[in-house]
Parts: structure tokens; sequence; C-alpha cells
């Protein structure tokens, strides 16, 4: 992954009010660009995000890409519960702000507490398990334990998706009910 830091124009110097995080390169994710811009004022982060909306229509034209208008979203990271209103404008069409947002299969929300995306995937477990399972006993006369462990695999490469970036949330007592109620699997 490659970040940007500073400003072009002066290769040495640090912009701290700017992250940027572009995939390119060993990424190659032309549909999934993600850009973080941190900023105590939302002034400045209306700002700060159209100069880097700037650089993406710029680096989309260089490249002959097209980002769809429908699929853009922002999500403002804060333990707040009144956020403010932010206005984000990407070739005239305002970006929707929401309260969680999934990205490269990982669901962020707002708070980054992980709920929502431990959820899904336990979901996603039991229905890719069930439907596994049911074509496994079937057709495929396999003893109880390669069942066991063609169900333990499945489940747990579901469950622990992207646990790199939420396993602080382990420490967090619903966090952990979740996962009991899977730790068969586990």
């Amino acid at each position: 992954m490659r970040t940007l830091k500073g400003s072009p124009s002066e290769p040495g110097r640090r912009d701290p009010s700017i992250l940027l995080l572009v995939s390119y390169g060993n990424l190659a994710y032309a549909d999934d660009v993600c850009a973080i811009i941190t900023s105590s004022k939302i002034s400045t982060l209306e700002s700060l995000s159209s100069r880097v909306f700037s650089y993406f229509r710029t680096w989309s034209v260089d490249n002959k890409l097209v980002f769809d208008k429908t699929k853009k979203e922002a999500i403002l990271f804060s333990r707040k519960h009144q956020l403010p209103t932010v206005k984000l404008m990407y070739d005239g069409i305002e970006i929707p702000v929401k309260d969680k947002v999934k990205y490269l299969g990982a669901i962020l929300d707002r708070k980054l507490l992980w709920s929502d995306h431990v959820r899904q995937k336990i979901n996603s477990a039991k229905h890719y398990s069930a439907r596994l399972l049911t074509v496994a006993k079937s057709t495929w006369n396999l003893n109880p334990h390669a069942l066991r462990m063609l169900y333990k695999s499945v489940n747990e490469s579901h469950i622990l998706y992207a646990c790199s970036i939420w396993i602080s949330a382990l420490r967090k007592k619903n966090i952990q009910r979740m996962l009991r109620s899977r730790k068969d699997v586990l």
C-alpha cells in the first residue's frame, strides 16, 4: 500500500492534516479507492476533500477510468453522539455521509465498534456452512471427522475475515457474546 505524504511540490514536507490512500499499482482496485481525510474543523474537512476529489478526477481521466457516480459514500469517524453536518461534493454530486460503509468486505461503523461487521460475518458463515454441509453429506459421503473439519474451516474463514483491523473489538462484551454463539467452530 502506498501512502502519499507531503505535497508534490515539496517532496520532503509532511502535511499532518491529510493522509491520502489511493489504490493503484500493486493493489490495482480501480473501483475501490479510499481517501482518509482528517481535520478537527468541518470547513477544513470540506476544503481538503475538495482537493482530494480534484486529484481523483485528474487521476481517473489520466488513467481512462470512470468512477460510478452512484457508488460514492463517506463516513465520519467519531465517538460523538451528534455528528456535525458535512457537505462533500464530487463532480457536482453530493456524496452521502453514512453511519456505516462496506469497504473491501469490511463493514466500518462511525464509532468503529465492529458489531455490524462481526454479526454479518457470523450470518455469512452460517449460510455458507449450511449450504456446503448439505452438499457434502448428500454427494461426497464424508465421514463425521472430515465434515467437522470442512465446517470449521468455512466458519473460521468467514468469521475471521479482516480480523487484523477489528481484533481490538474482542475486548467488548457484545462481540465476545456474538462469537461465543459460534464457539463450536472457533
